[in-house]
């Protein structure tokens, strides 16, 4: 009868099998930690090549019929001869002759090694370089690892050391604790990680809606447009069919004079010719031609996406002269939203187009502090046909006292052949400037607002210094109600206002006394 084993102990028919499983160790490659996910799968490898009487690895395996557990060979020739035969397993009857050879199961436990060599860190016992001892203790001063005999007979003998299993367990356990910051660190990286895929998750949703939003404006736009288009050429067929009406009752009636011309008689023409020169003038008189000419419908379409065109005239007088003296013509200052442009025109060309093609830019004069973009369109008149005009549109990034525009413009030997110079010598321009989209133009309004706040409030504050250090009595002021004040806007010359609202003299600085240059 077998003893009751304790909790986890193996179980053993007789206490011969014990005394062996006793006096067999373990084999140390059997110890190992495992590194990857895999210990599970080599545990239970283990345990089915392991030999239940010795608990060891199989050698020369050896597979009871009845049972199918593999022992090793000797094992179960000790157990078979020395103790009783039967299987120490399942206790079923078992000869020597009964026991299936497994050859296989070298080949497996060989590749059940390499695995595990490949799969695992093995933990093997260190040995003293000194006295080829196991290493067993760790010497705290000198920081070491040493055996016994150098704890006891070398130069560490009177050291402070432990043993070296409680130092490794507490080294294991500081960098545990390393490692569990680690561990929160890699927590806290990948929770950030999925925080910026969420971004751009966001991100990209926000742009798909943008995307359908904008689908949604087009599709509004283009169905106001046809409305549009609709609206106008409804109001054009109209007109169409009034004038087809009486198109087609003029040739009727010019048809059936033309019968009466021809298939008459002269006698009876010439008595119905009265009645027919009265007809004629009745259908000439009862509707007179203007009430034919309608306005004419603008083909302009209103856009929604694009602001319009803010431009200015240029006339260019005395060109021939201007062009001999090799001068350069300005147009007067245009106005918009705060932004100052002027045309810029090489009279004989500019560069390498200097003697054959007009030079034309757009000058920025006053503008915004950074770079941006703005459309701008140049038309040149032809003087003899009002329906032709040269045309050129383009969009570039303007900064202040910056020219964009064509140095190529027009050939100079075209100008009077085609018939853009006047009679009189002279040349028309026509300059355009806006920003590509309202939301840049709402950008220059808003700074442009800002800015003419500000110098109400400086003209307010200044106004108010004045009022304080120079009072003016009520008889004074009764007495000269229309008295000249003399102010100076910081430009060195003095600028006189009248009373009537508008600043005379050289209030814009450029010394040509025009006063114009505030806006």
């Amino acid at each position: 009868n077998a003893k009751e084993p304790r909790p986890g102990q193996r179980t053993f028919g007789c206490e011969v099998c014990a005394k062996i499983s006793s006096r067999t160790p373990r084999p140390a490659s059997q110890e190992v930690i495992m590194t990857d996910g895999s210990h599970g799968n080599t545990a239970t490898l283990e345990e089915i090549f392991r030999c239940f009487i010795c608990l060891g690895r199989v050698k020369n395996a050896q597979l009871c019929p009845c049972c199918s557990k593999m022992c090793c060979a000797s094992c179960i020739k000790k157990w078979i001869t020395e103790q009783r035969p039967q299987c120490p397993h399942c206790r079923a009857s078992l000869r020597m002759s009964q026991l299936v050879n497994c050859r296989f199961a070298a080949e497996v436990g060989a590749e059940l090694d390499r695995l595990q060599t490949s799969g695992v860190n093995t933990r093997q016992e260190e040995t003293c370089q000194l006295h080829q001892a196991l290493l067993q203790y760790y010497c705290l001063t000198c920081e070491t690892s040493i055996c016994s005999d150098c704890a006891l007979f070398s130069d560490h003998k009177g050291h402070e050391f432990e043993k070296l299993t409680a130092s490794y367990e507490r080294h294991v356990q500081a960098i545990s604790q390393e490692a569990s910051g680690l561990r929160r660190r890699l927590k806290e990286l990948h929770q950030l990680m999925h925080a910026v895929e969420a971004n751009i998750g966001e991100v990209s949703r926000a742009k798909e809606e943008r995307s359908n939003e904008l689908v949604r404006i087009m599709e509004q736009c283009n169905s106001r447009l046809e409305a549009q288009l609709k609206a106008k050429l409804l109001t054009l067929l109209a007109q169409k069919g009034v004038l087809a009406e009486e198109i087609e009752l003029l040739d009727s009636m010019y048809h059936e004079l033309n019968r009466q011309l021809s298939g008459s008689s002269q006698s009876a023409l010439i008595s119905r010719s009265p009645e027919l020169i009265q007809m004629l003038q009745e259908v000439v008189q009862h509707k007179p031609i203007t009430e034919f000419a309608r306005s004419a419908v603008p083909p302009e379409f209103e856009s929604e996406l694009v602001p319009p065109y803010q431009g200015s005239s240029f006339v260019v007088n005395g060109y021939s002269k201007l062009r001999d003296s090799q001068e350069i013509a300005y147009s007067e200052p245009l106005h918009t939203n705060g932004l100052m442009w002027r045309l810029k025109l090489y009279p004989n060309g500019n560069g390498v187009a200097r003697g054959t093609f007009l030079s034309v830019f757009l000058e920025m004069l006053h503008g915004l502090p950074e770079a941006s973009k703005y459309e701008y369109r140049v038309e040149m008149r032809n003087a003899s046909c009002s329906s032709e005009s040269v045309v050129r549109e383009f969009a570039s990034d303007f900064e202040v006292g910056e020219c964009w525009g064509y140095n190529r413009f027009f050939r100079i030997d075209h100008l009077h052949k085609d018939g853009y110079i006047s009679t009189e010598d002279t040349l028309t321009f026509r300059f355009f400037v806006r920003p590509p989209t309202y939301c840049q133009l709402a950008r220059d309004q808003a700074r442009h607002i800002k800015a003419l706040e500000a110098e109400v409030a400086g003209l307010r504050e200044s106004s108010g210094k004045a009022a304080t250090s120079t009072p003016v009595s009520p008889e004074a002021a009764s007495a000269a109600p229309h008295t000249l004040d003399t102010t100076t806007d910081g430009d060195g010359n003095d600028d006189v206002v009248d009373g009537d609202g508008d600043c005379d003299g050289d209030c814009d600085g450029d010394g040509d006394g025009d006063g114009d240059g505030d806006g």
